[in-house]
């Protein structure tokens, strides 16, 4: 049996594992983002403007974490996308 102190001490190790986890995505997304800002891009002398490239409007988050509302409420507020939720969480590999 856990004392209230133990207790609490597992609940803040656990939503900082779920943090850590979110700031990697959060991480790799940007690093995917800039790994693809150099593709399609117009040359100098013409419009600069970017063509395609890697920069998601949502994410589709599935398996058992997803039914996590904190969670899900941690990866809206960093990765500032919209979050897709499947009826069926546990259909990660379908």
């Amino acid at each position: 049996h856990f004392s209230s102190n133990e207790e609490h001490r597992i609940g803040l190790f656990y939503r900082l594992a779920m943090e850590g986890i979110t700031y990697l995505l959060a991480d790799s997304l940007e690093s995917m983002k800039d790994a693809c800002s150099n593709k399609g891009k117009v040359a100098e002398g013409e419009n600069s403007k970017k063509k395609g490239g890697f920069n998601p409007k949502r994410l589709l988050v599935v398996g058992g974490g997803s039914k996590n509302e904190l969670w899900r409420q941690m990866l809206a507020d960093v990765l500032d996308l919209d979050l897709c939720f499947p009826l069926e969480a546990e259909r990660a590999a379908l």
